[in-house]
C-alpha cells in the first residue's frame, strides 16, 4: 500500500454474547486479488498537487442488528451536494462492499451495515472513496 490505511474489514455474522467490549477494531484483509470483481468504476487519480485520502474502518457490533461502521478519512471531505457533477480533488461519497458486492452509497462517515448484509461466519467489508463521477480515488492503479 501506498502510504493510506486499509479500507478492508472482517465482521463475523455471529452474535457474539460473552464480548464484553462492546467496540471491536476489526482485522484488516490484504487480498487485493477480489477486489472490484463484482462491481467497479473507472479510476479517479489523486493528482501531485494534492495530500493523499486515506480511510481506515472500524465496526462497532450494534445490539440491536448488524455493525455500525466508522469510516474514518484523513485529507478527503464528503460532498454529497456534488455527486454526478465535475470531480474536485479529495472529495465525494464512499461505496460499502460486503463480500464483493456493492451494499451501498455513503456520504458520511457512519454506516449502519444490517445483519441481513451478513451470509457468512466471516464477512469481507470493502469500503472504496469515490469521486463525483463514481470513480474510485486512487494512487496510480491502487484504489483507496
Amino acid at each position: 500500500m501506498i502510504g493510506f490505511a486499509s479500507s478492508q474489514i472482517l465482521v463475523s455474522s455471529e452474535n457474539n454474547e460473552h464480548v464484553d467490549d462492546h467496540m471491536m477494531t476489526m482485522e484488516p484483509v490484504h487480498d487485493h486479488n477480489e477486489i472490484g470483481v463484482l462491481h467497479s468504476h473507472e479510476k479517479a487519480v489523486v493528482t501531485g498537487g494534492s495530500l493523499t485520502p486515506s480511510v481506515t474502518l472500524e465496526a462497532i457490533r450494534d445490539t440491536k442488528d448488524g455493525y455500525n461502521i466508522w469510516i474514518n478519512t484523513k485529507n478527503y471531505t464528503f460532498t454529497p451536494e456534488t455527486v454526478n457533477e465535475l470531480n474536485v480533488q479529495n472529495e465525494g461519497h464512499a461505496h460499502i462492499y460486503v463480500n464483493g458486492e456493492k451494499v451501498a452509497r455513503v456520504y458520511g462517515n457512519w454506516f449502519h451495515l444490517s445483519e441481513k448484509y451478513l451470509s457468512k461466519e466471516t464477512n469481507q467489508v470493502r469500503v472504496t472513496l469515490n469521486a463525483n463521477d463514481h470513480g474510485e480515488w486512487s494512487v496510480g492503479d491502487t484504489s483507496i
